[in-house]
């Protein structure tokens, strides 16, 4: 278990995580991995086929962006 101190979507947000990934943090943010949900690490978008494989650390800048539908 890992607690780490990052910023998303420009808040400051502490939270613990079983493992360290951009899939688990989406987990614990309670956001579903579906399609229409994109992720930047450090300005950086990753890829869907490598939320969990791609870690996260202490500090870092993620942006979760989701689509909606609507006129």
């Amino acid at each position: 278990m890992a607690r780490l101190s990052l910023t998303i979507n420009g808040e400051a947000h502490s939270l613990e995580l079983e493992t360290p990934h951009v899939e688990s943090l989406l987990v614990a943010l309670d956001i579903p991995s579906q399609k229409g949900v994109a992720v930047a690490v450090d300005d950086r978008v990753v890829p869907r086929s490598q939320w969990a494989s791609t870690p996260i650390s202490n500090g870092q800048h993620i942006e979760i962006i989701r689509a909606t539908q609507g006129g």
